[in-house]
């Protein structure tokens, strides 16, 4: 469907970035956010930009991963174990979480 500014209604603009340990998150949302007002002014002059419409950058923010293994070690709760059945991927993260599974299990409690 196109509109009445030969705009097809699907058109959109968005940024994502990843955010490194340090920076200002708000701080590269509002830059982010600048860069979309700026093409969407740049691509169609003839709309405005209206606030509240305008797409929201995705920003990706980097954090420290614990090795699953270590992740699997921290569970205390059957439920907490369980949430991993997907995750494991070798045979030492298997064989942590089929232990921790079976110490966890309320049949062992």
């Amino acid at each position: 469907m196109v509109n009445g500014f030969g705009l097809k209604s699907w058109d959109k603009f968005g940024l994502e970035a990843d955010i490194t340990t340090g920076e200002d998150p708000i701080q590269l949302y509002k830059e982010l956010d600048t860069i979309i007002e700026q093409a969407h002014k740049e691509s169609y002059p003839e709309i405005s930009f209206v606030a509240g419409n305008a797409p929201v950058p995705i920003i990706h923010v980097d954090k420290p991963e614990k090795p699953l293994i270590e992740e699997l070690e921290a569970c205390t709760t059957y439920a907490d174990i369980q949430s991993f059945r997907f995750t494991v991927k070798n045979d030492a993260e298997k064989a942590v979480y089929e232990r921790k599974l079976t110490e966890l299990s309320p049949k062992n409690q």
